[in-house]
């Protein structure tokens, strides 16, 4: 019933659109998810995304049991999860009535998908900051770090923002 939305989300995957835009434009058209909310989450859209399922192929025994590397509690056996590899998943095909892209355009917006991560701005891990770790604030001891926003780079201290709940901030406004 809602396959015409589905349509146009891996429409906009295929003009190149990130989750983030993705889901901005269904909000902003109004369109309705899945359990009535107004507003998309870019979560839910890479989910879609990111889904085989939409391709017409249902894969079985995606991810595997495994033992956690640090436990909460008290408890014990395989109580964590993690995906299994490509080769290791078992492929049912002809299980969707309708698959609204194929296997190659599902492919290619995996593909885009990853460039899409590895180009993000939040990415940090491609850019070099030359100073990072090597000075500290003079106000609260922290190391400075380097971001790059709109096109600039600078330094700022690491206790300004980003910390948990109930770390003290640093006072200082100082960016270079």
């Amino acid at each position: 019933e809602r396959y015409e939305d589905l349509c146009l989300i891996w429409r906009l995957a295929l003009e190149g659109m990130s989750g983030w835009l993705i889901a901005k434009e269904m909000t902003l058209r109004g369109i309705p998810t899945r359990k009535g909310s107004p507003m998309w989450q870019p979560t839910t859209v890479l989910g879609m995304l990111h889904n085989r399922a939409y391709a017409g192929v249902v894969e079985a025994l995606r991810t595997e049991a495994v033992v956690p590397k640090r436990r909460r509690g008290d408890t014990y056996g395989k109580s964590a999860s993690h995906s299994r590899p490509q080769d290791q998943r078992i492929r049912l095909e002809g299980l969707v009535p309708r698959p609204v892209v194929t296997e190659e355009e599902f492919e290619w917006v995996q593909q885009r998908l990853l460039k899409n991560s590895v180009l993000a701005r939040r990415n940090t891990k491609l850019r070099v900051y030359l100073l990072k770790g090597m000075f500290q604030c003079s106000v609260c001891g922290r190391s400075y770090v380097g971001v790059t926003r709109e096109g600039k780079s600078y330094y700022y201290c690491r206790g300004t923002w980003g910390l948990p709940y109930g770390a003290r901030k640093c006072s200082t406004k100082a960016r270079f």
